[in-house]
């Protein structure tokens, strides 16, 4: 997240070329550090809150509260009905917002029943995110037929769960699962995958991070896995 003067010069050079909608990915830091200063936004949405950032927050309550300034003052907040901070962050909105849930469970607003999406991207998490664009983009009247094409079409991201062809008759996939909640959902697909093989977890975390994480990630991936390498990553 850039600083919040860059932000005003980039949307306002997309409002020039004719742009009606801009999506934005709001970090904990930059609403800690008001980089989205002067920004009003019509929707916000939260995926989940799990252990993330704390070398920078301390502690998960402060962690939670900067999340929550996300959605404190917007038309429609999209939340995840699935996760124990729901009810926390639909009463931290105002009078008027409309709250709008995702979820696995029967009980959300878009659920994989109600729903149903096909996606060529893999992951029950991924499902759970193609859920969450489709409250998101519900809520500014798109056709619901046009949602789930658009999602249908939708291809991996470079480094998201990206599959590495090789003729070593291997299954070698990467993903930026940086976190404990991360890791434990690639690592869980990628189990069910691995049904009839060995799954090797090639893991790491960055320096002068959040130190605390780095036990838990090594914790989920040796349940998970039948090999553990750990290694480095940007060290600084």
């Amino acid at each position: 997240s850039p600083s919040p003067f860059m932000v005003q010069n980039l949307i306002k050079s997309a409002v020039e070329k004719g742009n009606e909608f801009i999506v934005l990915e709001v970090t904990s830091h930059a609403l800690d550090k008001f980089r989205f200063w002067g920004i009003k936004f019509g929707i916000g949405m939260i995926t989940n809150i799990t252990h993330e950032h704390l070398d920078y927050h301390k502690h998960k309550t402060n962690y939670f509260n900067t999340k929550a300034k996300l959605v404190s003052n917007v038309r429609v907040a999209v939340l995840n009905k699935d996760e124990n901070h729901f009810y926390r962050l639909s009463h931290l909105t105002h009078g008027k917002c409309q709250v709008i849930s995702f979820g696995l469970s029967k009980s959300a607003d878009f659920n994989p029943k109600n729903f149903p999406l096909k996606l060529k991207v893999p992951g029950e998490f991924n499902i759970l995110n193609g859920l969450a664009a489709a409250a998101a983009t519900s809520s500014l009247g798109v056709d619901k037929k046009v949602i789930k094409q658009a999602l249908a079409n939708f291809e991996s991201l470079p480094g998201r769960m990206e599959e590495v062809e090789n003729k070593k008759d291997l299954k070698i996939v990467i993903d930026f699962a940086h976190t404990p909640n991360g890791l434990e959902n690639v690592l869980k697909d990628l189990r069910t995958q691995a049904s009839h093989g060995r799954l090797i977890a090639l893991i790491g975390a960055e320096g002068f991070r959040d130190v605390k994480k780095r036990a838990m990630m090594g914790e989920i991936a040796q349940k998970l896995s039948d090999i553990v390498i750990v290694t480095s990553v940007d060290p600084r």
